[in-house]
C-alpha cells in the first residue's frame, strides 16, 4: 500500500511539472505572437528581452539594447514623458501606468535608417525585478484625431455659455470652465457636489426640472438661482435634455443630463427697466391727466359763468321785446299724434331788426359757449379714455323726449341755408334707463355730422 501510495504521489508530481512547463510554452507563445509590442526592462531600464512585434516595428534587439529605453525617445518632451512614467511603473505596486502619445525613433527600416513613429505605452512590473513595456503604434487617423482632441476639450472648456452634465441623482459630473468662473468655485469644491447645493433658493424648481427631464422632456429659458461662492445670486436661464444608455430600448435608462446655462442678469434688468419706464409712463400720464383736468376746469368755470350771465340777458329781452325769435318753433297739440320742432331763418320784421339782432347774437353767443363746455368735456373724457382710464357708467331712468330736444337744439345752428332739423316723436311716455350724458353726446355726435353733410331737405 505504501509502494502504490507513493507511486500516486510521484505521478502527481510529474503531472503538475508537465501542466506548469505546458502553461510556460503557451506563455512564450503568447508573447512571440502578440500582435503588440513588448520588451522586458532591467532596473536600468536596458531592454533585455522584446518579442518579435517589437523587433518588427522599433529595431532589432541588438541595435537597442546597448541604451536605456527612454533614450529612443524622439525629442525631449517624449523622453521626459517615458522617463517620468518609468519611475511611476517602479513605484506602483502593482498597477499598470500609461505613456500616451510618445514619439520614437525607431530603427527596424529596410536600411535601418532612423524613422520617428508614435506609440501608447502600458507599463507594469514584472517578475524578477523586470519591467514590462506593452505598447501599440499610433496610427496616422489615430493622430490626427488626437491632434483635434485638445481643439474639441477647449471648445467646450472655454464656450460663451456654461454648460455642466448632471447624474441621475443630480450629482455634477462635468462642468466647463465658464460655469466655475461664473459661480467661482474650483472644479474640486464644484464637481461631485449634488446641483442642490447650490440652488438653495430654487429646490422646489429645480425638483420639478428633474421630473419633466425624467420624463423625457427637454426644458428651454428655465430661470433658476444659483449662490455663487461669495454668497451672490447669480439668475441663469438652463436649456437641458437627457442623454440615455441604450436609448430607444427597453433598457433604455438615465446617464447624464446635457445642460447649457447662460446669464439671465440682462433679461432681469431689461424687465425691470420696461417696469420702471411703464409705471413713470403711468405717472406721466396720470400727471397729464391732471393737468388737463385743471385747464379745462378753468376753461369751463368762466365760461359757465357767461353762459349763465347770457340767460340772463336773454330772459331780460325776452321780457322786453316778446316778438324776437330766440329758439326754434316749438308746435304741439292734443288732437295730433306727432309733433315736431323746427329750426330755421324766420323774418324778422323791419321795424323790430335791432332788437331781433341783439337777440340773434345773444342766443348764437350762449350756443357758441355751451358748444366749448361741450367741447371741453368732451376732450377731457377722450383723454382719459386714451390713458386707458375706466370711465364710469352712470345709469338712471332718463326723459328720453327731452334729451333729444336738447340734442336737435344744440345742433340747429349748424344746419345749412334751407335744411330743416326737426324731431317728430309719438305722444306718451319716453323714459329709458340708460346713462343721459353718454347719449346725448351720440346723439349730439351723430346730428352734427348729418348736419353738416346735409346739402338740401331736413335732418
Amino acid at each position: 500500500m505504501a509502494l502504490l501510495s507513493g507511486t500516486a504521489n510521484v505521478d502527481a508530481g510529474l503531472g503538475r511539472r508537465e501542466d506548469h512547463e505546458h502553461r510556460a510554452k503557451l506563455l512564450a507563445a503568447s508573447f512571440e505572437c502578440s500582435p503588440v509590442l513588448v520588451a522586458m526592462l532591467d532596473s536600468a531600464n536596458m531592454i533585455v528581452l522584446v518579442n518579435p512585434t517589437f523587433e518588427q516595428q522599433m529595431g532589432p534587439l541588438f541595435k537597442l539594447s546597448r541604451e536605456a529605453f527612454n533614450h529612443a525617445a524622439a525629442d525631449e518632451e517624449s523622453n521626459a514623458a517615458l522617463s517620468a512614467a518609468l519611475d511611476r511603473a517602479r513605484s506602483a505596486s502593482g498597477g499598470t501606468v500609461k505613456a500616451r502619445n510618445v514619439h520614437m525613433l525607431t530603427v527596424a527600416g529596410r536600411e535601418g535608417f532612423p524613422m520617428r513613429k508614435h506609440f501608447d505605452w502600458s507599463l507594469r512590473q514584472g517578475p524578477d525585478g523586470l519591467l514590462c513595456a506593452v505598447g501599440e503604434m499610433v496610427t496616422e487617423a489615430d493622430e490626427e484625431q488626437r491632434e483635434k482632441d485638445p481643439e474639441l476639450i477647449a471648445f467646450f472648456q472655454e464656450a460663451p455659455i456654461a454648460m455642466h452634465w448632471l447624474s441621475g441623482t443630480g450629482q455634477v459630473l462635468w462642468c466647463n470652465n465658464t460655469e466655475l468662473r461664473v459661480l467661482g468655485y474650483s472644479a474640486e469644491e464644484y464637481i461631485g457636489q449634488p446641483i442642490m447645493k447650490f440652488c438653495p433658493d430654487d429646490e422646489e424648481l429645480v425638483l420639478e426640472i428633474f421630473k419633466q427631464l425624467g420624463s423625457g422632456n427637454a426644458i428651454k429659458d428655465v430661470p433658476v438661482r444659483f449662490r455663487s461662492k461669495d454668497g451672490r445670486l447669480v439668475p441663469l436661464l438652463i436649456d437641458s435634455n437627457v442623454n440615455y444608455t441604450n436609448a430607444g430600448t427597453p433598457q433604455q435608462a438615465f446617464n447624464h443630463t446635457r445642460c447649457f446655462i447662460r446669464d439671465d442678469t440682462g433679461r432681469i434688468v431689461r424687465e425691470a427697466q420696461s417696469e420702471a419706464l411703464m409705471m413713470e409712463v403711468m405717472r406721466t400720464h396720470k400727471l397729464f391727466d391732471v393737468f388737463v383736468s385743471r385747464t379745462l376746469h378753468l376753461i369751463r368755470t368762466p365760461l359757465h359763468l357767461l353762459a349763465h350771465e347770457l340767460e340772463e340777458l336773454k330772459l331780460l329781452h325776452l321780457q322786453h321785446s316778446p316778438l324776437a325769435p330766440l329758439s326754434p318753433l316749438l308746435s304741439s297739440g292734443n288732437d295730433l299724434s306727432q309733433a315736431s320742432i323746427v329750426a330755421q331763418n324766420s323774418p324778422v320784421p323791419p321795424a323790430d331788426s335791432l332788437r331781433a339782432s341783439e337777440a340773434e347774437i345773444l342766443d348764437s353767443s350762449s350756443r357758441l359757449i355751451s358748444k366749448i363746455i361741450t367741447m371741453a368735456r368732451d376732450f377731457a373724457d377722450s383723454v382719459r379714455i386714451e390713458q386707458g382710464v375706466d370711465m364710469p357708467v352712470r345709469f338712471a331712468s332718463t326723459d328720453l323726449l327731452a334729451l333729444t330736444k336738447e340734442a336737435v337744439l344744440s345742433i340747429s345752428s349748424f344746419a345749412r341755408d334751407g335744411v330743416i332739423v326737426s324731431l317728430e316723436f309719438e305722444e306718451g311716455s319716453g323714459s329709458v334707463h340708460t346713462d343721459a350724458d353718454v347719449l346725448r353726446r351720440v346723439l349730439r355726435h351723430l346730428l352734427t355730422n348729418s348736419a353738416q353733410a346735409t346739402f338740401k331737405g331736413s335732418v
